[in-house]
């Protein structure tokens, strides 16, 4: 199983022990889904990174972060979460996780 943090940590656990089995620091916060698919026997998962949303309103729209009633109180989420200092981002991630033809589990950078 795959999941992301508002701080860019994109990790896979064991869903049976919650264990941490990969972990990789992207550029920005993880507020989309993970997604995985397969082409020609090798397995890809792909991840959006950029902060977002209503949580990253006051981020991405420069709002004053002292203003804790901002975006009717996202900017005082966003200040004691720390995301004002989260990169902005913006890209998309693809690692290659699985290759059928050679049996081997792999986590490489293809793309971002």
């Amino acid at each position: 199983m795959f999941y992301g943090s508002k701080s860019g940590h994109f990790r896979a656990v064991d869903r049976k022990s919650g264990d941490i089995v990969w972990e990789r620091k992207l550029g920005s916060g993880i507020i989309g889904n993970p997604i995985t698919w397969e082409v020609d026997g090798k397995q890809y998962v792909s991840v959006f990174a950029g902060l977002g949303g209503w949580i990253g309103l006051p981020v991405t729209a420069g709002l004053d972060m002292d203003d804790k009633y901002g975006a009717i109180g996202a900017t005082a989420m966003a200040k004691v979460t720390g995301l004002d200092k989260v990169p902005q981002g913006g890209e998309l991630y693809t690692f290659r996780i699985f290759d059928s033809n050679t049996g081997k589990r792999v986590a490489s950078v293809l793309d971002k």
